[in-house]
């Protein structure tokens, strides 16, 4: 299971550079602590909001995999259980690279990508709670907060 968690900057803010913002999530009370996971988990969305959950976004962030083949787990996708990708929705100001992921106010979009299957061992269960925040270096951090629906109808729900 995968969460897309959408940032946009305040207007007037300050830029916000995401590869030194911290996610911290909580979930059936465990806690984890996320940091972007570099350049190769950089993305930008060819179609907008469109396709968030494309599977080519994720590939940097899926979790290590057991290969039947040879018999062994291959462990260089593991870093999605302390790490989140970026997915850039809307760059006006162009000011958004894999090594230099900085949102500027004036109409950029992101979506900070999470396995939570990865870094919680489970997908979210229905009826519970997930909070956290999305801390800048500098700045207010940005408030999580909301309960999933009591069933899902759908592959994709609308949470905020």
């Amino acid at each position: 299971m995968w969460i897309a968690i959408y940032i946009v900057p305040n207007s007037g803010s300050s830029g916000i550079n995401l590869a030194n913002v911290t996610l911290d999530l909580v979930y059936n009370g465990y806690s984890a602590s996320l940091r972007y996971i570099g350049p190769s988990g950089f993305n930008v969305a060819t179609g907008g909001t469109q396709n968030v959950f494309d599977n080519s976004y994720f590939s940097t962030i899926n979790a290590g995999q057991y290969t039947k083949n040879t018999a062994q787990y291959n462990d260089t996708l593991a870093n999605s259980t302390d790490h989140f990708a970026i997915l850039d929705l809307l760059d006006p100001n162009h000011s958004m690279t894999g090594k230099y992921p900085v949102l500027t106010a004036g109409g950029g979009e992101v979506a900070l990508l999470v396995n939570v299957t990865a870094v919680f061992g489970t997908g979210i269960s229905q009826g519970t709670t997930v909070t956290g925040s999305v801390n800048p270096t500098v700045g207010s951090p940005g408030v999580i907060d909301f309960t999933a629906p009591l069933a899902y109808t759908t592959r994709v729900v609308q949470l905020q």
